[in-house]
């Protein structure tokens, strides 16, 4: 699951489909290759076309950090316990 960002409004009648507004953020579930996306805003799920939404940058640059972060963590402690330092 990753966060998206609307850039277009999406105003759908239909029965399945995800309504969100330009701004909203939009957690994505997983995409088609035919373009319609499976995600969730304000805990309503539903489809949606993927050209409209865009990764949310500071989200994803902030989970890449932490990721970073407990990657080097865990790689300094093994080295520490398994003595990659003697």
């Amino acid at each position: 699951m990753e966060e998206y960002r609307a850039i277009f409004p999406f105003p759908s009648d239909t029965e399945g489909d995800l309504v969100f507004t330009e701004g909203d953020t939009v957690l994505v579930y997983w995409a088609q290759d035919n373009g319609w996306w499976y995600g969730e805003v304000d805990s309503k799920q539903g489809w949606f076309p993927g050209s409209f939404v865009e990764v949310n940058k500071v989200t994803s640059a902030r989970n890449r950090l932490y990721i970073y972060t407990l990657s080097s963590q865990c790689y300094f402690y093994s080295c520490y316990f398994y003595s990659c330092y003697s």
